[in-house]
């Protein structure tokens, strides 16, 4: 393609021109000036952001393993307790493995603590089955079933709940007699040959604890009957035991064949009397070891071995 002169002639005259205009005025700014190149941060700052952006990761790192770690604690505890409540429940005295009595529990595991377990004795009891009892593992050598207790407090006379075992020493209010009188006959006799008594009161600072081993009053225990009552059992089959102040039982002149009136006492003196009321008039008497006929602060504990 050939230029035509004309134009030749044009872009010659333009080129003349601005030749022209620059030796005069020289070269004509530009329309847009690039910015003068950067120099970038300075090294301190980029040391510093790296830092930062390292530890921002090494926490997320740190959280992720926290969260991974209690997830998996969280897991083994879940398992843990499951497997420890199954085992609990398959150990001698829990509900899947009930003991004979608190004296063959603890025959077999000396080191377990005094509180509730399941029993379950060989023979027929009261319950016709399994039944929680609070077992004392440390007094004389331990083995004790609770069967009665009555923590009475002063101004109360609230009628006594026979047909439970108090699973509480301190703040139970309620007794049971393992067994009928018919039971006994084809029990081993051996069930329990030992009888625990405990009392304190307000009225005065003694306390009376002793245990007595007598076949008939075991099985007064047990029944609830089955004994022909004489005040020197009371006092040549007993053995007085840690914390004992009191004048009974070796002040014992009397006896009743019953657990919670008159069981042994010396008459107008001392007395064993869990809310017993004289002729069904009058007064409650809640007595421990005295014969004052007032309204005290009492607790009575009757426990078998």
């Amino acid at each position: 393609l050939t230029p035509s002169p004309l134009c030749l002639l044009v872009c010659l005259f333009t080129q003349m021109d601005t030749d022209w205009y620059t030796s005069q005025f020289g070269a004509p700014e530009p329309a847009f000036a690039p910015p003068p190149p950067s120099k970038g941060p300075h090294p301190l700052l980029k040391c510093l952001w790296l830092s930062v952006r390292i530890l921002v990761a090494t926490l997320r790192l740190r959280v992720l393993q926290g969260c991974t770690l209690l997830l998996v604690l969280g897991g083994a505890l879940q398992v843990y307790m499951n497997t420890s409540g199954d085992l609990a429940e398959q150990a001698l005295g829990g509900q899947g493995n009930p003991a004979q009595s608190c004296l063959h529990l603890h025959s077999a595991s000396p080191h377990l603590p005094s509180e509730v377990y399941w029993l379950h004795p060989t023979t027929a009891n009261v319950n016709g089955g399994p039944f929680q009892a609070y077992c004392d593992m440390e007094t004389d050598e331990g083995g004790w079933t609770l069967m009665m207790t009555y923590a009475h407090q002063a101004g109360r006379d609230a009628p006594l709940n026979p047909g439970r075992l108090p699973t509480n020493p301190l703040t139970g209010y309620s007794h049971q007699h393992l067994f009928t009188a018919e039971s006994m006959f084809t029990s081993p006799k051996k069930y329990a040959t030992e009888v625990r008594f405990f009392c304190q009161t307000s009225a005065h600072d003694r306390h009376l604890h002793f245990k007595i081993k007598h076949p008939g009053i075991a099985r007064l225990a047990l029944t609830g009957s089955g004994y022909t009552c004489q005040h020197t059992h009371w006092r040549d089959s007993s053995r007085v035991l840690y914390g004992h102040s009191a004048y009974l039982p070796m002040a014992t002149s009397a006896c009743w064949s019953d657990l919670t009136r008159h069981t042994f006492f010396k008459g107008f003196e001392f007395h064993w009397n869990i809310r017993y009321q004289p002729g069904r008039v009058g007064s409650f008497r809640w007595e421990c070891d005295n014969s004052a006929n007032e309204d005290h602060t009492t607790l009575h504990q009757i426990w078998v071995r």
